[in-house]
């Protein structure tokens, strides 16, 4: 069970979702497709994101455990991913950073 801002506990048994925004921008910018899928399989939840944020490829796949304190693990791959476009989105215009990045990364750890 999870605690929900410290008053409430929430126990789930089940988590589908499909996800999908196309044609996302911001002040007249252009940032690109994100979709996400969830799904149960047993006591895991299984997830994908998939997005072409600024013309990057972003995919993140991983599963969580629906119980205890959801020991959740993922892998991630980020190719072509503009600095720029990151720090406009994020409204940090004095970060004095340019260039792409691409990494792979393994996460593990829990949710609770």
């Amino acid at each position: 069970m999870a605690p929900i801002a410290g008053k409430t506990e929430v126990n789930l048994t089940s988590v589908n979702a499909n996800v999908a925004a196309r044609g996302l921008s911001m002040q007249g910018r252009k940032l690109g497709d994100l979709t996400a899928t969830a799904q149960t399989a047993g006591t895991n939840v299984n997830f994908q994101v998939n997005s072409d944020f600024a013309g990057s490829t972003i995919r993140v796949n991983g599963q969580s455990l629906l119980t205890g304190n959801h020991p959740t693990t993922a892998t991630a791959a980020i190719d072509r991913l503009p600095i720029e476009q990151v720090l406009l989105v994020a409204n940090q215009r004095g970060i004095p950073a340019a260039g792409m990045l691409s990494a792979n990364a393994n996460l593990s750890g829990t949710l609770a």
